[in-house]
């Protein structure tokens, strides 16, 4: 005779991180390394 499945149990929870980094300004060079501002470059795409 088969064993009986014991109960579950409940997941824990995933863990969140957020980043850690400074906000970048319109005017500023770009992150991607482009050269360009950001309204010009990565910016422009939100």
């Amino acid at each position: 005779m088969p064993r009986p499945i014991p109960p579950s149990r409940p997941l824990p929870k995933p863990v969140t991180q957020t980043r850690q980094t400074e906000r970048v300004g319109r005017n500023d060079a770009c992150p991607c390394a482009s050269g360009k501002k950001v309204k010009r470059c990565c910016g422009g795409r939100q």
